[in-house]
């Protein structure tokens, strides 16, 4: 995607005659006298207009003019560049099941944005990328229903959230097609995972409990004791097996144990661990001494997941939320505080941990901090997942696990002290 020509600039920073380069991370701009380098992270908005290419910034705009031929080929690159490092924050990767163009209009929270779009349809999600702030990821987990309907496919959340692609031409029937075959597919294999976990379940028990656990979403522990009794137990012998085993009883003395959540998605530190075991045994290698720490962490009952829980207080406003995976090198306790009501903050914190593979750094990192250089990627996908700038907003504190007395202690002040907002 490198390309690399001449032009003049003009903007209130630098101007003159300039050699333009594309690059993997940024737009570069060199003239006789100084040198600009615009990161794909600071580009707010890429612009094709008659002869020029324009590119704004948060803190100036720049037009690119007198490329001549190169002037389409230079805007179509930069473009292509952008939405590189787009799908990069987004965590997506792999190749797409489709790639169209076209337009979207969406609604998140109110909030109406649309426009014309490169479109991408992966296994797990559709991804909208236009050439400013508006790329989103649209996970198909947390997708409830998708419609065709006047010549536009509708992608309805669980959250209220709507999505719509049109103008997509002979590309509209197969991008529906696909999409519905991905959903289906993904709630087969989280009916699948529930009966992992709980294999006495009916296949109408999967499936109900699948419609709340997948993709490791946590649903309310209450919620999924209607659907079978049995899940519940199960459930408690996950985490009986678990890191956060002592804590999780702290928790259940300060929380109403119906409201507190728990989720699930398998461990890649595990996965991993025996896609190496069945390596070593190919090849004839003793394994007997690999993945003693796995083994000892899990013991003969648990199964390979990280597990998750989060657990609101009696009296609302406030939340502490359990991560506990096999190879969970720093265990912390993560307090949040919230307004309004306590199954939406439960919603968007299931959707920011999905569309960030539950990388807690995103959500602990100062403002200050993710400015340092490093974090471009993780400033972009705040910028574009309105739910992971929300949980951002209602972080509090990580406490890290000491002995379970003194984290029970800090944990019970923490509850007490931090009142339900307005």
């Amino acid at each position: 995607m490198s390309m690399e020509t001449k032009g003049i600039v003009s903007s209130s920073s630098i101007d003159g005659e300039a050699r333009l380069l594309i690059s993997a991370d940024a737009i570069l701009i060199e003239t006789d006298s100084r040198a600009l380098s615009l990161s794909y992270a600071d580009i707010i908005e890429l612009k094709l207009l008659d002869y020029a290419v324009a590119v704004a910034t948060n803190s100036d705009s720049f037009t690119l003019s007198h490329l001549g031929y190169d002037t389409e080929p230079f805007y179509e690159k930069a473009f292509a560049a952008y939405n590189a490092k787009v799908l990069e924050s987004l965590f997506v990767s792999g190749t797409p099941l489709l790639e169209t163009k076209g337009n979207y209009a969406y609604s998140e929270q109110g909030v109406s944005r649309s426009g014309a779009a490169v479109i991408q349809l992966y296994e797990r999600c559709l991804v909208i990328l236009p050439a400013n702030l508006d790329a989103r990821r649209i996970p198909l987990c947390f997708t409830t229903n998708i419609e065709a309907a006047d010549y536009r496919i509708i992608y309805t959340l669980d959250n209220g959230d709507s999505y719509s692609i049109s103008k997509i031409g002979y590309d509209f029937e197969p991008l529906e097609r696909l999409s519905m075959a991905q959903l289906l597919c993904l709630r087969k294999q989280a009916s699948e995972q529930v009966r992992c976990i709980d294999s006495s379940l009916s296949a109408q028990q999967a499936e109900a409990a699948a419609a709340q656990l997948v993709e490791g979403a946590a649903a309310p522990i209450g919620e999924l004791n209607s659907i079978s009794s049995s899940l519940t137990i199960a459930i408690e012998v996950q985490i009986s097996h678990s890191r956060i085993a002592g804590y999780y009883q702290i928790l259940k003395g300060l929380c109403d144990v119906s409201e507190m959540a728990f989720g699930f998605r398998e461990d890649v530190a595990f996965a991993q661990r025996d896609e190496q075991l069945a390596q070593q045994d190919e090849l004839g290698i003793d394994t007997d001494d690999i993945g003693t720490t796995i083994d000892s962490y899990t013991g003969d009952t648990a199964a390979p997941y990280l597990i998750w829980l989060i657990a609101p207080s009696k009296a609302g406003g406030v939340c502490a939320v359990e991560y506990a995976g096999a190879h969970q090198e720093a265990a912390a306790t993560y307090i949040f505080e919230y307004a309004g009501e306590w199954g939406r903050l439960r919603r968007r914190l299931n959707h920011a941990m999905e569309a960030i593979g539950f990388r807690r750094e995103v959500i602990s990192l100062s403002d200050e901090q993710m400015r340092q250089p490093g974090y471009e990627c993780y400033r972009m996908a705040i910028e574009r997942n309105e739910s992971l700038a929300y949980i951002r907003s209602c972080y509090c504190a990580r406490i890290v696990h000491g002995s379970e007395e003194s984290w029970g202690r800090e944990i019970a002040s923490r509850f007490s002290s931090l009142t339900k907002l307005a």
